[in-house]
C-alpha cells in the first residue's frame, strides 16, 4: 500500500535521528522543555555536549527536528485512517481535525513542544516562510489534506479562488486557535468548524446546497 511505502520511507528518511527523538522525548517526559537542557540530551545520546551541538546545533534545532519528526508521524497515522474512512467532504475535514488534534496529538509530545513554546521566536520557525521547519510542516500539510483536497475539488466543494496552500493555511490557523481552547467538547469543535470553517474555505453554492438547505 502507498501508506506503508511512505512509514519505510519516513524510517529511512529519519533512521539516523531516530536515536536523538527518542532520547529528547524521554527528557522533555522527564524533566519538561523548561528544564531540559543539552547536557541531558547528551547524556542519552553517550556523547558530550561539543559532540551534540556540531552535529545537531542548538537546543532549538534539536526540538525542530523533533517537531517535524512527529508531524510527519502524525501525518502517516491519520492519513490511514481517513482513507479507511471513505467520508465524505465534510465529514472528512471534521474527521482530519478531530483525529489529529484529539486522536493524536492531544496527549503527544508535540503538543506539549507546541504549547510549551507558544512564544514569538518559536511562533516564527512555524510561520516564516523561509523556516526550514515551515517549509516542513507545509509538506506535511499538505501530505495529510492533499486527498481530500483533490477528493473536494473534484466536486466543486472548495473556493475556486484560493489553491490547496491557501486553503491549507486558513486550516492551519483554525487547528492553533482550537489547540489553545477546549476542544474536549467534541460537538462544540464540529459547530465551530460548520459555523466559521466550512462557510470560508467552501464554494458559496455548494456551502449553500449542503448547509443553508437543510
Amino acid at each position: 500500500m502507498i501508506v506503508e511505502k511512505e512509514e519505510r520511507s519516513i524510517r529511512l528518511e529519519f533512521e539516523h535521528d531516530e536515536e536523538l527523538v527518542d532520547v529528547t522525548i524521554k527528557c522533555i517526559e522527564r524533566y519538561g522543555i523548561t528544564k531540559l537542557g543539552m547536557t541531558d540530551i547528551s547524556k542519552g545520546m553517550r556523547t558530550n555536549r561539543q559532540v551534540l551541538h556540531k552535529r545537531y546545533g542548538s537546543r532549538k534545532d534539536i526540538l525542530c527536528r523533533v517537531l517535524v519528526h512527529r508531524l510527519k508521524v502524525l501525518v502517516i497515522t491519520v492519513k490511514r485512517k481517513w482513507q479507511r474512512k471513505r467520508l465524505n467532504v465534510p465529514d472528512g475535514i471534521v474527521f482530519l481535525i478531530r483525529e489529529g488534534f484529539e486522536g493524536v496529538i492531544k496527549d503527544d509530545i508535540l503538543m506539549t513542544i507546541l504549547q510549551d513554546y507558544a512564544q514569538p521566536a518559536w511562533t516564527s520557525l512555524l510561520i516564516d516562510q523561509n523556516s526550514p521547519i515551515a517549509g516542513e510542516s507545509r509538506k506535511a500539510s499538505l501530505e495529510l489534506w492533499g486527498g481530500l483536497f483533490k477528493q473536494a475539488r473534484e466536486q466543486g466543494a472548495l473556493r475556486k479562488d484560493k489553491d490547496d496552500v491557501e486553503l491549507m493555511q486558513w486550516i492551519g490557523h483554525f487547528q492553533f486557535i482550537i489547540m489553545h481552547a477546549n476542544y474536549d467538547d467534541k460537538s462544540r469543535v464540529s459547530d465551530w468548524i460548520q459555523s466559521y470553517l466550512f462557510p470560508s474555505i467552501f464554494d458559496p453554492k455548494y456551502y449553500q446546497r449542503e448547509f443553508q438547505q437543510k
